[in-house]
């Protein structure tokens, strides 16, 4: 067999596994999920033949392909408008719907940490510390214990000031170590969000924000379908979704209310007394408060109008 039919070969059997894990590449992608299939059966020590069988019954050896394909490029504060918008409008909705409650956020497809830190950070310099429950959700067990270790370079807090570093980290040599007061703020689980509901045993009601970003990108639509009403029944009456740019529209998949930012498009599960046509009709785009500039990437008052103390 020559070396053009084996890589035929292999590429044919890529996309029968792409297929199987319901995932979608363009074409440049395609040959490093070529690539990444190859070093995880050679990691497994499984053979060509049997590959497409276990993947049926093998949960490690999913798990595996996923996160050998998957991006996990990621930093705090990633996608600076997204956050602004979570701190002047979805915090103080939630707070004032829900009158005192405990507001329950979750990150889906978390990686290393960065995103629900990120968002313990937020609501810390807002003072809601003792007002939040943040879970983070993975496929990847390493993704998720670096997450859980919480110690991280320069390049994961590239977007913070140094004034920042200095009220939430450590500094540990050349790294960075969250602070105790973050750390403990949130928790992480193993979920393959393709395969299981969006569920976390401490949590009922559903969740009042979940994020989803940089993740539907990779599933086709038969699979966006099935996790974007996962995510609609995660969310609590009024729950809010934020997902990423790149992302495929979910607005038809579920009764979602949607609305227009300069964040980007966000979701919201309707309240019971609300109806969801009228929901879903006419968002208003989300409008900067008066006053105020548009946030840099880089720029303090992304986490406190006030700045940082």
């Amino acid at each position: 067999m020559t070396g053009t039919q084996v890589s035929t070969d292999m590429g044919r059997l890529a996309e029968s596994v792409a297929a199987g894990l319901g995932m979608r590449f363009s074409e440049p992608g395609q040959g490093r999920f070529t690539s990444a299939v190859r070093r995880v059966m050679v990691a497994h020590r499984v053979r060509t033949d049997r590959l497409l069988q276990q993947l049926t019954w093998d949960e490690d050896l999913v798990r595996d392909l996923v996160s050998a394909v998957a991006v996990g490029e990621t930093c705090f504060f990633r996608g600076a408008e997204q956050f602004a918008f979570i701190r002047d409008e979805i915090i103080p909705e939630i707070r004032e719907r829900r009158a005192g409650s405990p507001i329950r956020i979750c990150s889906i497809g978390c990686s290393t940490g960065e995103e629900p830190y990120s968002l313990a950070i937020l609501c810390a310099a807002a003072g809601l510390s003792d007002e939040v429950q943040i879970t983070g959700f993975d496929i990847r067990r390493k993704a998720l214990a670096r997450a859980r270790d919480g110690e991280y370079d320069s390049w994961s807090l590239r977007r913070l000031p140094p004034a920042f570093r200095q009220r939430y980290f450590i500094p540990t040599g050349r790294r960075f170590r969250l602070r105790r007061s973050i750390a403990t703020q949130v928790g992480f689980h193993l979920l393959d969000v393709a395969a299981q509901d969006v569920a976390s045993p401490d949590v009922q009601g559903g969740y009042d924000l979940v994020l989803c970003r940089n993740l539907l990108v990779y599933y086709d639509q038969t699979s966006v379908s099935r996790i974007g009403r996962h995510l609609f029944e995660c969310l609590s009456e009024g729950g809010w979704l934020i997902t990423a740019p790149v992302d495929p529209l979910v607005s038809r998949i579920a009764p979602f209310a949607t609305m227009t930012t300069e964040a980007g498009v966000v979701y919201r599960r309707p309240a019971a007394a609300e109806p969801a046509a009228s929901a879903r009709v006419g968002a208003a785009p989300y409008i900067r408060p008066q006053g105020t500039e548009p946030w840099r990437p880089d720029d303090c008052r992304l986490l406190s109008r006030e700045g940082p103390t």
